[in-house]
């Protein structure tokens, strides 16, 4: 459905500076890149250059937990 209609899902995880760099969600991440998934990381202090220019004059919707 979400390819149908021209939609280009993309991953981004936040608060990842609240965890440790071994938590299993990194292995959770590298599995949706691998599946094709445009997957990005974020946190407090990290570069949100990336995620900001991939939103940038595009209708957008968030959806999570917090």
């Amino acid at each position: 459905m979400i390819s149908y209609n021209n939609i280009k899902p993309i991953i981004c995880v936040t608060k990842l500076d609240l965890i440790d760099s071994d938590d299993e969600i990194y292995k959770m991440i590298q599995d949706y890149k691998d599946s094709g998934y445009e997957v990005y990381e974020s946190g407090k202090d990290f570069d949100t250059k990336d995620i900001e220019s991939i939103l940038k004059n595009k209708v957008s919707v968030l959806t999570g937990q917090s």
